[in-house]
């Protein structure tokens, strides 16, 4: 497959199901239930917990996705600024998702998901942040740490 395929392929993923049906993006998805929430101020916020939440996990899911066709096309590092923006959108949302569902609650959502779940999607998407652009030891750091390290020393 060329790269020109893979692009062709991502775009085509990026709005298909297995199925062929139509898909809405996470995006678009979690703005209707934000306007249903304003709409309907009756709606439990439990519920509108939960649906939104469900949605993060479909954006982290399709960040996931493209991140790894990124890397298996070599393409990664070419757009780490859109990643690094990606990335924190969906940390930033996940934050507000969590600190909304331990304080107003969550809806029970069968076998889908628990808050444990959130909670670990949440930092392993930290996890990623701190990796790719967290600070790094400068190279007298490494030097000392290499020593520590080197029997021949001892």
């Amino acid at each position: 497959m060329t790269l020109a395929e893979s692009s062709i392929s991502a775009k085509r993923l990026a709005f298909l199901s297995e199925s062929e049906e139509p898909k809405i993006s996470g995006n678009k998805a979690a703005s209707v239930v934000e306007w249903i929430a304003a709409q309907q101020p009756g709606l439990p916020r439990p519920i509108a917990n939960a649906a939104l939440a469900k949605i993060w996990l479909l954006q982290v899911d399709e960040f996931r996705k493209s991140e790894q066709l990124m890397m298996a096309t070599g393409e990664h590092d070419k757009d780490l600024t859109s990643h690094c923006f990606l990335l924190t959108k969906l940390i930033g949302t996940g934050k507000v998702l969590l600190d909304n569902a331990r304080t107003m609650g969550i809806a029970e959502t069968a076998p889908e998901f628990t808050l444990n779940d959130l909670q670990a999607t949440f930092d392993s998407l930290q996890t990623t942040y701190f990796c790719e652009y967290g600070p790094k030891n400068s190279d007298k750091q490494n030097r000392i740490i290499e020593g520590l390290f080197d029997g021949q020393k001892s």
